[in-house]
């Protein structure tokens, strides 16, 4: 499962992953946010990745990865950062992020949101 909630005024979008996770998920979630009237592509993100989250297939992780790929060089310059509370979550997802072009934004990893924000502030002043 996938949610998101837009803060205009953080200029942040909090993308929230939990349980089972498939392709179809992510086109799912994508779509839903472009749609969305208060996206554009100059949203820094926290991403959000419960304990419970998982990716069945290695076929469904490199789906993920490569239609991640399209969607970040649409975000050239934005903060991602990822949340997650244990280092097997943190592994997982460094493994998919990992397999793709993520150079146009910058990515880092953090355990709590309150680190990922601080982070995403000073990305902002550089």
């Amino acid at each position: 499962m996938i949610d998101y909630s837009i803060n205009t005024e953080e200029n942040l979008l909090y993308c929230n992953i939990s349980r089972e996770i498939k392709l179809v998920n992510f086109t799912d979630y994508i779509n839903e946010l472009v749609a969305d009237e208060k996206f554009h592509h100059q949203l820094n993100t926290i991403i959000l990745i419960s304990e419970n989250t998982s990716i069945s297939y290695a076929n469904e992780a490199a789906g993920i990865g490569k239609f991640f790929s399209e969607f970040v060089q649409q975000r050239k310059g934005v903060a991602w950062a990822f949340v997650m509370s244990s280092n097997t979550t943190m592994g997982l997802t460094r493994l998919i992020i990992d397999e793709i072009d993520s150079s146009p934004i910058n990515i880092n990893y953090f355990n709590t949101e309150a680190e990922a924000k601080k982070w995403i502030v000073e990305q902002q002043s550089v």
